[in-house]
């Protein structure tokens, strides 16, 4: 069955296909497929690991910057905030205090929410699988986007000398290549 992408406009109102829309552009589709299998082949290749390191180094460098430049944001609006409550000291004190507050209590609910795995650094967890303990779902993509959230949302704070990145880096990479190697055994047809 064709999968069916909208109506035409018009007063004909006959559905539209995925195939007729990508129909008129053969040469299109032809360079995709060839990017797609070219990518394919080269970074699913049996031990070629050097194309699987360098794209989840280029992700997580991605995975960084937007993290670095999303905490960057809130630590201006912050500022912003403290700059334009005016001279009253006790709001000052009260938007310099409960932001921050408000940021962690936000970072702690939406981790615990999604998966109570994503608290923490995620190291001592590291080890634990490391020596042969399977932990389900602990390297889940779930618990990846809860821990990049609650992480930039810890880290816009401002107290990045005792919350600092570095550890849940090294959780989020693994996470990553987790993924990474589920695609790569689809793609190539392997069993984990």
């Amino acid at each position: 069955m064709e999968e069916l992408v909208g109506l035409r406009e018009g007063s004909s109102g006959k559905p539209v296909t995925l195939q007729e829309l990508w129909g008129p552009c053969p040469r299109i589709r032809r360079g995709i497929r060839g990017g797609l299998e070219w990518l394919k082949e080269r970074l699913f290749r049996a031990r070629e690991d050097w194309y699987f390191l360098v794209a989840l180094g280029v992700l997580m460098a991605l995975i960084s910057y937007a993290m670095n430049f999303a905490i960057g944001r809130v630590v201006r609006a912050h500022k912003w905030l403290y700059r334009e409550v005016g001279d009253g000291h006790l709001l000052r004190y009260l938007s310099w205090t409960v932001y921050p507050v408000a940021l962690l209590s936000f970072s702690s609910g939406f981790s615990q929410s999604i998966t109570p795995f994503s608290g923490g650094s995620g190291l001592p967890e590291l080890k634990t699988m490391l020596s042969g303990v399977v932990l389900e779902n602990y390297l889940d993509i779930k618990n990846f986007g809860a821990k990049v959230v609650g992480l930039s949302c810890t880290l816009a704070t401002g107290s990045t000398i005792f919350l600092g990145k570095v550890g849940p880096f090294v959780h989020l990479s693994v996470m990553i290549s987790a993924y990474l190697g589920r695609v790569r055994a689809k793609a190539v047809g392997d069993t984990e």
